[in-house]
């Protein structure tokens, strides 16, 4: 990636500890949640492993997002001395070790809300072994490999179909929730989604201040306590006291609402995490060897002005949804053009023409420019015996033995053994 992780995750391996202090100084090392979890049962003894109440009041804290560092302290402390784990070792070790495991310590640090666990690693792992095993051969690896990636690529396919086909019900008659239709993707969108409608139906202005270019909204969220949203006047951009943003990439319900109160139509593009967006998949560029290698900026162009004309295909298709002149209408229009390709001659669009001068430029930047010659000759391929050719070599040993099993034949004419009637002595 050319620099350093943000964070690292990994279980609780002290010596692996020390290798990420020493490699990456300047990564955030924290520990897999659910390695933790897994050990509260034999660590706590099988009564209090078995008791659901504090099992929940347990993932209350430890899974709890909003939660500040002196709130974990206090609800730690008070979980310890009700069920009588101060002397417990491996829970004061955890508590002293919080900075590596605890949310509260991370707040910091973007991380889309989900980087706790080591489960992005052991679901990619689960995936390929489905696909393959250690037994494997390193071209049968190969092979296995590449029907892992083509399924990846048909599902990835499926949902970026699903995504541009689907017309979501808008639940206001805001400009942003338009745009936020059009910007992500169909899963993150229901969860902006709901944002908006509580941002517009359950958030209320408790106080408002102006002063030195920003406004600070006070606003209360429901039954909820009050945050401040401060509102730059200069780049229309929002700040909220409850760090959602910073923690899920996503625009929380309170600056929805400081952005609905200011009149914007658009999400300001420093919100639009472009792993969210339907955009996220548009440029295939790779890096091999640090060497950034693009596939031809005509292939980049060609798959987004696709993407783009999908995306109004279809929006056309819903705009004239129950009408029947405007259905006839697009129709015969996209019939039109369809005749007009069909007919046209153009050489410099050849269907070949992209894919292969971008595995011919791939080429050419690991092996030069390589000249081929007019002719080439292909000569037979010398004939090799592989298999029922000539006899194996025995070994004087293996000679040995068959020559004991071996039994002499024997004389008809005087009973002895090593010669026969033919070269018998007594028909000298």
């Amino acid at each position: 990636m050319r620099h350093e992780p943000i964070c690292v995750v990994t279980d609780q391996d002290p010596a692996v500890k020390i290798a990420v202090a020493r490699v990456f100084g300047t990564s955030k090392h924290r520990f897999c949640m659910w390695h933790i979890m897994c050990k509260v049962g034999e660590k706590v003894g099988p009564v209090l492993a078995k008791d659901e109440v504090f099992r929940r009041k347990l993932n209350g804290i430890v899974w709890n997002k909003s939660i500040d560092s002196k709130a974990f302290k206090d609800s730690w402390s008070r979980i310890i001395e009700e069920y009588g784990l101060v002397d417990n070792g491996w829970f004061r070790y955890l508590f002293e070790s919080r900075t590596f495991w605890a949310s509260p310590y991370f707040h910091d640090e973007f991380m889309s809300g989900f980087v706790r666990t080591t489960s992005r690693s052991e679901s990619q792992n689960s995936f390929f072994g489905s696909f393959s095993n250690g037994h494997s051969s390193l071209v049968g690896f190969l092979v296995h490999f590449d029907s892992a990636i083509s399924a990846q690529r048909h599902a990835q396919a499926k949902l970026t179909d699903d995504s541009e086909s689907c017309f979501p019900v808008l639940k206001t008659p805001l400009a942003l929730e338009k745009h936020a239709m059009d910007v992500y993707t169909i899963s993150v969108f229901y969860d902006v989604q709901v944002e908006i409608c509580e941002g517009c139906f359950s958030c209320r202005v408790v106080s408002l201040c102006e002063c030195d270019g920003k406004v600070c909204y006070g606003i209360k969220d429901g039954d909820k306590k009050a945050w401040c949203v401060e509102f730059l006047l200069a780049d229309c951009t929002a700040i909220c006291s409850c760090k959602m943003f910073e923690r899920m990439g996503l625009v929380c319900r309170h600056i929805f609402f400081v952005f609905k109160d200011r009149g914007l139509e658009r999400i300001p593009s420093m919100y639009l995490v472009s792993r969210w967006t339907k955009a996220a998949c548009l440029k295939p560029i790779f890096d091999i060897d640090n060497t950034v290698v693009d596939q031809s900026a005509k292939v980049d162009n060609v798959r987004v002005i696709t993407n783009l004309m999908w995306s109004e295909i279809y929006a056309c298709v819903g705009l004239a949804d129950g009408n029947v002149e405007r259905l006839e209408q697009l129709r015969r229009v996209i019939c039109e053009q369809r005749e007009f390709f069909f007919f046209i001659k153009d050489g410099c669009d050849d269907d070949n023409g992209v894919a292969g001068s971008s595995k011919e430029s791939v080429i050419k930047s690991f092996c030069g420019d390589v000249s081929q010659g007019s002719t080439v000759e292909v000569r037979d391929p010398i004939k090799v015996k592989n298999k029922g050719g000539g006899k194996r070599m025995k070994s004087a040993r293996e000679k040995a033995v068959n020559k004991c099993v071996k039994q002499s034949r024997k004389c008809h004419t005087c009973d002895e053994y090593g010669h026969n009637s033919r070269t018998c002595p007594l028909n000298g």
